[in-house]
């Protein structure tokens, strides 16, 4: 409130105004306190000295209490109902803002951090600014996850604003936390969460897939790359009459990708076509093969898609009967190929290949008829040894064919195909037996075995007896991943061997 004080006051005159009495010394020039308040009309008490500071604020219920009349410039009041102080310039009130507004948000942090596995350390350094000018202190806090705790996963050091993490190279320390950055202007503070991960690949491994069917596999923890190789099944080969030809199947398709991106927790589909058995119609009758099955791959969904696609390996094709002299591969022609995944979005495959599988056929000798031999599944870098021709590229990886046989007497019959095996190129070239080439099923080096992966199944000629089509190797899928692993032939084995590339 406003006191009006005498203007040419004497030395020791007293003035009492609202229960308080003031007296005036000239030797300081100022009004004394001498007595108290009366209804807190003056909120201040004087000092030790007996002075009244200048300038009083006086506080009102509402804005219809201030006083409009004697008003001095430079009194202030406050309104309690609207929490707002006001001053006065001797004729009316003007409102005064009261703001205290909190730090800037914290900028020059990220949602998430990864640390290094190797114990490097990641350093965090955070802005932020008072919109008031006022300074800034800094702190943090932690919160486990999942897994480790802190301090196990890591170590948090503080300069101010600049924090250092240094992880934990225990791959048993593996976790995740979050750490909560705060700045603070000592009345109102900010802060910002980040998730902080420390993830340990696993060991080098791999899964393998040969049971006829959907599978399903999710993708283990820290695991971010894999490998794959799919096989599709050998097409079963034809069973022909008297004086008739049968061809063999052909060799099913095998396709590999490596550097699959794959997310920890996701669902992996993998399709396994089984065998492709042989058709027999009855003594001196005619039966075509069966076309085998397709081996694939599919990212998030049990169904195969453009979208889901990562590798596909189609089955072979079936063997034919002819009743006409001459040298007959399946009327179709077609064998099995490596359908590549690289338009799915999940995956960043950066090589992929794979062969198609070779052509079944049968020559036509003699006049019993007879039985062709069925085309070797497809290889790491080409395509599978057609009829007759046993895969005669070297360095292939793929499954050899095997010529045609008849003895003469009937019954005649070629011999399945060559399979390949699912641990890389393994041994390639020729073969002089009914194995074929290609990497064995349980050991890389070999030569593979007879009926093995995606090999396509003879045929049957002059069938007088219960001579049904050679069946078609069955189809397989296997994942691998760590130490570099990829296909063709890089640590593809279980033993992560380097495999040998040897003709045989």
């Amino acid at each position: 409130m406003a006191i009006d004080f005498p203007s040419s006051p004497s030395d020791g005159q007293e003035v009492s105004i609202t229960g308080r009495t003031f007296r005036y010394s000239a030797v300081t020039g100022v009004w004394r306190v001498l007595t108290g308040t009366v209804n807190n009309d003056i909120s201040e008490l004087a000092d030790s000295t007996g002075l009244l500071d200048s300038g009083g604020t006086t506080t009102y219920a509402n804005f219809g209490d201030l006083p409009t009349t004697n008003l001095t410039a430079g009194d202030m009041a406050f309104v309690s109902s609207s929490n707002t102080l006001f001053i006065t310039n001797g004729t009316t009130w003007f409102g005064i803002a009261l703001t205290q507004d909190p730090p800037n948000a914290i900028s020059n942090v990220q949602s998430s951090y990864s640390l290094s596995i190797d114990g490097t350390a990641t350093v965090i350094t955070a802005n932020s600014t008072d919109p008031e000018g006022f300074s800034l202190t800094w702190s943090y806090e932690t919160s486990s996850i999942s897994g480790a705790s802190i301090p196990d996963v890591a170590t948090i050091s503080q300069n101010e604003n600049v924090f250092t993490i240094t992880p934990s190279t225990d791959s048993a320390n593996a976790g995740e936390f979050t750490l909560t950055i705060i700045t603070s202007d000592g009345v109102s503070d900010v802060s910002f969460a980040s998730t902080i991960s420390l993830a340990f690949a696993p060991a080098a491994s791999s899964v393998i897939f040969t049971t006829e069917g959907t599978h399903s596999w999710v993708v283990p923890d820290g695991l971010t790359s894999i490998s794959a190789v799919a096989i599709g099944a050998g097409g079963s080969g034809a069973s022909a009459g008297d004086y008739r030809t049968a061809t063999g199947g052909s060799g099913g398709g095998l396709a590999w990708m490596d550097n699959i991106s794959v997310t920890p927790g996701d669902t992996l589909y993998i399709k396994v076509a089984g065998d492709t058995a042989g058709e027999w119609g009855g003594n001196n009758s005619n039966s075509n093969g069966l076309t085998g099955g397709d081996s694939w791959i599919s990212y998030g969904s049990s169904s195969l898609s453009s979208a889901t696609k990562i590798i596909h390996g189609t089955g072979g094709g079936p063997g034919m009967w002819y009743n006409y002299n001459g040298t007959h591969l399946n009327s179709s022609g077609s064998r099995g190929v490596a359908l590549h995944g690289t338009e799915h979005a999940s995956t960043s495959g950066t090589t992929s290949g794979g062969g198609s599988g070779g052509i079944g056929g049968a020559e036509y000798y003699g006049a019993q008829g007879s039985g062709g031999s069925g085309g070797g599944a497809g290889g790491y870098t080409g395509q599978g040894g057609d009829y007759n021709s046993p895969n005669p590229t070297a360095n292939t990886g793929a499954g050899a064919s095997i010529t045609y046989t008849w003895n003469g007497s009937g019954n005649s019959g070629g011999y399945s195909a060559g399979g390949v095996g699912v641990y890389g190129k393994g041994r390639t070239g020729t073969s002089s037996s009914r194995a074929g080439s290609g990497g064995n099923s349980t050991d890389p080096n070999a030569a593979s075995n007879a009926w093995r992966y995606g090999a396509g199944g003879s045929g049957k000629g002059h069938t007088y007896g219960n001579w049904a089509g050679g069946t078609g190797g069955a189809g397989a899928v296997r994942i691998i991943w760590g130490d570099g692993r990829s296909y063709p032939d890089t640590n593809t084995t279980n033993a992560h061997n380097v495999d040998p590339e040897t003709t045989v």
